[in-house]
């Protein structure tokens, strides 16, 4: 016996549906949590600081030993008082002070500040710039023409070797000598625990003033208390 089945128009009522458009249909799991692509870049803000972190160590530390860029850097930056060469090397104690008319200590193993001295000069201004690493945050070229103009000795004290002072004097076309004092013996008589610190001595080398703080941007030939400043332009 032959069946024969009739074909039927699909209806709305119609519950049987095909596997892609059940597939279609049937909602993503609740956990499922695209990326989007704020996301996306979110994800690499971390990596991005890391590279430019590690760019601007890589720049202080090539700074840092470049004396010319060192000395450009503090002579720019508004950060002198976390500079290094500003930072005391202990507790300042102002009674280690040399006392005022004492004479320049000389002798074995100190620097010999009076073979570079001006034979004539109306005074000495004597300047401790720090190690010559990350030496003076002031405007030492302009210091030397100011010197000059009033007929003054500037000499500058260091704590770095002889070939970082030479280094540092030339980067700066300097025509000011530079004295190194690695072992500190005479810095440590001059109770030089920061730089940069000024010492201002008569002709005869007497002591006649000391920079009594801290002074960020100092500039002696502008400070009123300082001998130097009242020192007669030639």
């Amino acid at each position: 016996m032959e069946v024969t089945i009739m074909d039927r128009p699909f209806s709305e009522t119609d519950t049987t549906m095909s596997p892609s458009q059940t597939s279609s249909v049937t909602p993503p799991p609740v956990n499922a949590s695209p990326i989007t692509s704020v996301q996306k870049r979110k994800s690499f803000v971390p990596f991005l600081l890391l590279i430019l972190l590690s760019q601007v160590v890589l720049l202080l530390w090539f700074a840092k030993r470049d004396p010319v860029a060192s000395a450009w850097l503090q002579s720019h930056l508004a950060i002198a008082k976390e500079s290094p060469s500003i930072a005391p090397v202990r507790p300042f104690d102002a009674s280690l002070d040399p006392p005022l008319q004492s004479v320049l200590p000389t002798g074995s193993g100190l620097p010999d500040l009076h073979k570079s001295s001006l034979p004539d000069a109306h005074g000495h201004l004597v300047v401790y710039v720090g190690d010559c690493a990350t030496c003076a945050n002031v405007d030492l070229p302009q210091w030397e023409k100011e010197a000059k103009a009033r007929h003054l000795s500037l000499l500058l004290l260091t704590s770095g070797d002889a070939k970082s002072a030479e280094t540092f004097r030339k980067s700066l076309s300097l025509k000011t000598p530079v004295f190194s004092d690695p072992r500190r013996q005479l810095l440590r008589r001059l109770n030089a625990v920061w730089s940069v610190r000024t010492y201002f001595y008569s002709p005869q080398w007497k002591l006649e003033w000391i920079q009594p703080q801290v002074m960020p941007g100092y500039n002696p030939f502008q400070d009123l208390s300082c001998p130097a400043s009242r020192k007669g332009v030639k």
